[in-house]
């Protein structure tokens, strides 16, 4: 845990924090907070978070399925282009 506590992931959401919610993917966190910050990675649509989320769809099967949703929602958004 860093000085001011583990991040937000919510908090990390809404205000489109990609870069942040890609720390809390190479953190050891708990399963459901990176289940959180990949969902949250695909709403906001950002390219950015393309690449975690292909790294995450093949070399994480504990993640895989939740990456693959998680892509889908980002292509799809309209947002990505």
């Amino acid at each position: 845990m860093g000085l001011f506590g583990p991040p937000n992931v919510e908090k990390l959401e809404a205000k489109k924090d990609v870069i942040g919610l890609i720390k809390v993917l190479g953190s050891k966190r708990d399963y459901l907070e990176h289940v959180k910050a990949i969902t949250a990675l695909g709403k906001i649509g950002d390219p950015r978070a393309l690449d975690p989320l292909l790294s995450i769809l093949i070399f994480s099967a504990d993640y895989r399925e939740d990456a693959a949703e998680a892509l889908g929602t980002l292509i799809t958004s309209g947002k990505y282009k």
